[in-house]
């Protein structure tokens, strides 16, 4: 909540039944108004925002908090802070690389602000010996490096991180900016001696836009659900996710100004993200985090929390549809979707046939689940007006692995540490989605010396060289068995000038801004058509949201500007 700000709602007394309504329980930290009317509707700041200004002699910032919410036991040192230049490559211990050591320059900014978490942290903890500390609110790689600088804990309690997380897939891989960044600070607090210490989230995490070029509703709705049930597993001390209600200034076109769950002043209108979050703190408030159950296949999720005598099991999946059937011991209790409907699961002879779908349900038994079987994978088509098939693949004969790789795609972003992989392609037998024979199976065979987190690629392309395309194509796809994996699909082609596309496009090294979404990503099972819109423009030339997707090699080698 904005309080005011980017011509957002002021009025407390309109906006806190909002949060009680959504079953939430906190705000952002700088609140205004009396704590008399958050009490009434049961609703403190998250934390205590970071006071630049305070120090050990000048502490009534932070007295005067504490006065205001003596409940409120995390403070927060550092807002949107980082150190100028960092790399945004993952850490060498998680992927072997060789370390990008600190400048001088960067270090002296490092020691700098060490020396304000030992002034702040010593400040605050002799106000409320028990105030935790939170070093926090900047990205994951980091505040990351504070487990590699060994920062003694007796100076902190949470590793707080913020990442923006917009139109990134809930599950995608972790990147340091989405939902599952939280593997990297774990790994690198398992690493540097810090096995138990807690990682967390700021105040601002996780905005997932439904403005120009952002998410559709539904999507909003389902993903940020999402990102707090992966939040809930990674056992996250704070969850604060998406802004309350969308801003009225020009702000509202950036990344961040639609990420509300509500739309604009004065009508506030319920996106359905305020449904499905409702839903999720109605059927999991008070409810711990037990394990996650196997389902047979990385892109079913089903999470299970206990809730005083019943377990709640949250279910959904990366892509696409699937029933999933629970093994129960008595019949099941509530069971809803992600807007609060009962779904009607009929129980016969110890099991229920759950539909689980992009967006999250919720069943409750008394019992745990004792098995689960799934049933076949559905997608929705792409539409597609005039199809045309340019190459069936139907084989390794047309289709062949180019040996030497390419050097310079597997260094494209570094936060995708890519090596070539050793894949072997043999032909298929099985049937593709078309009901033909054929088709072309990739298999990665293992390498010791390259790290889990460390892609493999492998460049496929046709034998007699490339294939043409008639007329004006708006779409390029390929039909994937995928078995959610978390492998991607790019595309290269050669348009009319002679000019190379491939879908990887980046801001030099530092930032992949194709697909985000995860649409090109084998994060399903069974057949589905992968595709992306290929790059275009309007008729004034302005180019089209797809192009963020494509790299344009020129004739001569070198990168156009899009």
């Amino acid at each position: 909540w904005f309080q005011g700000s980017h011509y957002t709602e002021p009025d407390p007394a309109r906006v806190l039944p909002l949060y009680h309504k959504m079953g939430f329980r906190h705000c952002t930290p700088g609140v205004k108004p009396a704590p008399e009317l958050f009490r009434k509707y049961q609703v403190t700041p998250s934390m205590m925002g970071y006071m630049g200004r305070a120090t050990a002699t000048n502490k009534l910032p932070w007295a005067t908090f504490m006065t205001n919410w003596p409940t409120v036991k995390t403070a927060m040192i550092f807002h949107e802070t980082g150190i100028k230049g960092l790399s945004t490559a993952l850490p060498h211990e998680l992927t072997g690389f060789p370390p990008e050591p600190f400048s001088d320059e960067q270090r002296a900014q490092f020691n700098a602000l060490r020396a304000k978490i030992e002034e702040q942290s010593a400040a605050i903890r002799s106000l409320d010996p028990e105030m935790k500390i939170m070093v926090g609110n900047g990205g994951t790689l980091f505040n990351s490096l504070w487990f590699r600088e060994k920062l003694p804990t007796n100076l902190w309690d949470y590793c707080g991180l913020e990442m923006g997380i917009q139109t990134m897939h809930p599950e995608g891989q972790p990147t340091g900016w989405n939902s599952q960044s939280f593997w990297i600070a774990r790994q690198m607090a398992n690493f540097h001696g810090y096995t138990n210490f807690p990682v967390t989230t700021c105040f601002e995490v996780d905005y997932r836009s439904t403005g120009p070029g952002g998410l559709s509703f539904k999507r909003q709705a389902d993903w940020y659900a999402r990102d707090v049930l992966h939040m809930l597993a990674w056992r996250s001390p704070h969850i604060n996710v998406a802004l309350l209600i969308d801003v009225n200034a020009s702000y509202y076109t950036s990344r961040w100004g639609a990420t509300g769950v509500f739309q604009r002043s004065h009508l506030h209108l319920p996106k359905p993200a305020f449904v499905s979050l409702a839903t999720l703190t109605l059927m999991l408030d008070g409810a711990e985090y037990q394990r996650t159950v196997p389902t047979g296949s990385t892109g079913v999720y089903c999470l299970e929390f206990r809730k005083r005598r019943d377990h709640v099991y949250a279910i959904w999946c990366s892509r696409g549809a699937r029933p999933v059937e629970l093994a129960l011991d008595g019949r099941p209790g509530r069971a809803v979707d992600s807007m609060g409907r009962d779904l009607g699961l009929r129980y016969q002879r110890g099991r229920v046939s759950v539909p689980a779908t992009e967006s999250p349900c919720y069943v409750t038994t008394r019992r745990p689940v004792t098995g689960i079987a799934l049933g076949a994978p559905a997608h929705e088509m792409v539409r597609l007006a005039e199809p045309q098939v340019v190459d069936p693949m139907r084989g390794t004969a047309e289709w062949r692995l180019v040996a030497e790789g390419d050097e310079k795609f597997g260094n494209y972003c570094l936060y995708w540490p890519m090596v070539k992989g050793d894949i072997v392609a043999e032909k298929m037998a099985g049937a593709p989605a078309d009901g033909a024979a054929g088709g072309i199976r990739l298999t990665l065979r293992p390498q010791p010396g390259v790290r889990d987190i460390v892609g493999r690629y492998a460049v496929l392309e046709p034998a007699a060289g490339p294939r043409p395309i008639a007329g004006r194509p708006d779409t390029l796809g390929v039909w994937v068995n995928g078995n959610s994996g978390w492998g991607r699909i790019y595309f290269e082609f050669i348009d009319a000038l002679g000019q190379r596309w491939i879908s990887n496009r980046s801001e030099g090294v530092d930032w992949d801004i194709s697909d985000w979404e995860g649409e090109t990503s084998i994060n399903h099972d069974g057949w589905r058509l992968v595709s992306l819109p290929l790059p275009a423009c309007y008729a004034s030339g302005y180019y089209k949201p797809s192009m963020r997707h494509w790299r344009c090699i020129g004739k001569d080698g070198m990168e156009q500007e899009g």
